[in-house]
């Protein structure tokens, strides 16, 4: 039976006798947001990719993009689908990953804030040395502080501030140029999307080719210098071997170094493992009835009064609303980590429990 997944992607037994003819320019391991925007990057310039995902074809599209959006329990529950745990040594897992072609980036909220320079101060390189990496990839997923400019942005912006929070609109990867010409705007950014809109999949050339269901176990090292990569069929169990002239990790923080570290990657300056680094953020719920909050002592922000919520609508980010929750986008500056915010929706006695501020 021909399915969308058959359409667009290459079986692995398919890949390794090509490989063994002419190695690949790269093999990417991870399809996620960095796996597909450097597989991506990689083709539009001539170079032969082939692009390793361990987990299935699930969504075309950011989930919010789609119809599924209005039923948020359904939403959580395709999501749930993808979801997995890495195992600890010598027993346990950690944390929540998403093992899927599009990764995370098929449901994040698109919050893009850029590191501050005292969240890298002891990264072996400065924030002006990542000034045009980090413009480049802000233009790859259409990142805008336009997704803020609304009435209730201003009128909560007006409120930090008063309260001495320096708040402003926040970058978001929302597509908000205006539907016009063919182009259909309001599209959440993500990396899948854009790879599909290349045609590169299924173009005659066949400079990309995806595996999906594809665990790759080890690199396979040559005098010094990477030759191949061993990669197992998770549906069949079968092993292969596809040889490269370059390898890209792509597969998250954790699973990059694990995969770096298993196949004894040359580290001559200790640096597999180190400066992994996550975003730290806050998010609250605002309620407009009555004056602007003010700090209290303990550093968090007082309950808001009861009343309603300041907008009945909903983000196009997180779906409809099930009453006042809303979400918008502002960057807070001059409070780093806070301890915790209280939150509170603008339903009368309904509260959300804290959360710590780092997420």
């Amino acid at each position: 039976m021909t399915t969308i997944a058959s359409l667009l992607t290459k079986p692995l037994g398919d890949l390794a006798p090509r490989a063994k003819v002419q190695p690949f320019d790269a093999v990417v391991i991870g399809g996620g947001s960095a796996g597909i925007t450097t597989a991506r990057t990689l083709v539009e310039a001539g170079k032969t990719v082939a692009l390793l995902e361990a987990g299935p074809l699930g969504l075309l599209t950011h989930v919010q993009d789609t119809d599924l959006r209005f039923d948020a329990n359904l939403v959580r529950s395709v999501q749930a689908a993808f979801q997995y745990s890495p195992p600890l040594a010598p027993s346990g897992t950690f944390g929540s990953l998403i093992g899927c072609v599009g990764g995370r980036g098929l449901f994040w909220n698109g919050a893009v804030p850029r590191f501050s320079a005292s969240d890298i101060e002891e990264w072996p390189l400065t924030m002006d040395q990542l000034a045009d990496d980090y413009t480049w990839a802000e233009q790859q997923f259409n990142v805008t502080s336009a997704y803020g400019d609304t009435p209730l942005c201003e009128r909560l912006c007006a409120c930090l501030k008063a309260s001495g929070l320096n708040a402003r609109p926040g970058p978001y990867a929302v597509d908000c140029r205006p539907t016009a010409d063919g182009w259909v705007g309001g599209m959440i950014g993500n990396s899948l999307s854009p790879l599909l809109r290349t045609a590169l999949l299924t173009a005659p050339a066949g400079l990309l080719s995806l595996a999906v269901r594809s665990f790759v176990s080890r690199i396979v090292m040559a005098n010094g210098r990477v030759s191949a990569v061993d990669v197992v069929d998770l549906d069949s169990g079968t092993g292969y071997q596809l040889a490269c002239h370059t390898i890209v990790l792509a597969a998250g923080g954790f699973e990059s170094v694990r995969l770096a570290q298993v196949s004894d990657v040359p580290d001559p300056n200790q640096m597999i493992g180190r400066y992994i680094t996550d975003h730290s953020f806050v998010r609250a719920y605002y309620q407009d009835g009555g004056d602007p909050p003010t700090m209290a002592p303990s550093g968090r922000l007082p309950s808001a009064p009861a009343g309603r919520c300041g907008h009945g609508g909903h983000s196009p980010v997180r779906g409809p609303a099930r009453g006042p929750q809303l979400q918008q986008p502002i960057w807070l500056q001059g409070r780093r980590r806070p301890d915790v915010v209280r939150l509170r929706c603008g339903q009368p006695g309904r509260r959300f429990h804290r959360v710590p501020a780092h997420g």
